[in-house]
């Protein structure tokens, strides 16, 4: 308090990406094979009211209606997992969005996705996004949400949609991008590079030494 802006610097946070484990491609291929359609969406969140979860189901419910060979794979547990497969059964939807619960292996799905989808409506820094980054697949995240938008670039890494009414527009992108397959690999080769740059814990601690020298 009572300090100046001027004063305050801002340093994200450090992730030793070496650490993390690489994608085994065996595995990968199966992940494709068992859900075999021609653009496959991740959602890595808890299954919560705050993760938004059945406003991503709206948009792949509009790409099923369209006749889009699409498929969503949802990882998480939480409060909601005995109610959310009661919606997607409603809305006869199971044979095109899957909960497949807390996995161990989450590059491997990033690996296979096409496009991981985060509509949270709260965020610290979230980790998973960045992840996707790291596995060079585009994200779409909400805007204000977060550090969502300070190193995510609309249409250049990712994709920034309304907080408050996100739907219209995820409909939208995904209706857009779903057969741009070059597109995709150029927006996560894009974010792959933000990632590294902004989180890589090689180049946040020269931030560190800079402030204590």
């Amino acid at each position: 308090e009572h300090v100046s802006p001027r004063k305050i610097r801002r340093i994200n946070y450090g992730y030793n990406f070496d650490q993390y484990d690489k994608h085994v491609p065996a595995t990968v291929a199966a992940i494709k094979n068992r859900f075999n359609c021609r653009f496959l969406v991740l959602s890595i969140a808890r299954l919560t009211a705050a993760k938004r979860h059945t406003m991503m189901f709206e948009a792949i419910q509009s790409m099923v209606a369209a006749g889009i060979d699409v498929k969503m794979v949802c990882l998480g547990g939480g409060p909601l997992k005995d109610e959310l497969p009661v919606w997607i059964k409603e809305q006869q939807l199971d044979k095109h969005i899957f909960l497949e619960g807390i996995q161990p292996n989450v590059m491997d799905y990033l690996a296979a996705a096409d496009l991981l989808i985060h509509l949270s409506e709260t965020e610290a820094s979230n980790s998973v996004v960045k992840e996707a980054g790291l596995a060079k697949k585009p994200v779409i995240v909400c805007e204000r949400v977060g550090d969502f938008s300070d190193y995510i670039k609309d249409g250049q890494n990712g994709f920034l949609v309304n907080k408050e009414a996100p739907v219209p527009h995820v409909k939208e992108l995904l209706h857009n991008y779903y057969t741009q397959t070059n597109e995709l690999e150029r927006l996560g080769a894009n974010l792959y590079q933000t990632v590294m740059q902004e989180f890589d814990i090689n180049n946040v601690a020269v931030k560190y030494d800079e402030i204590l020298h």
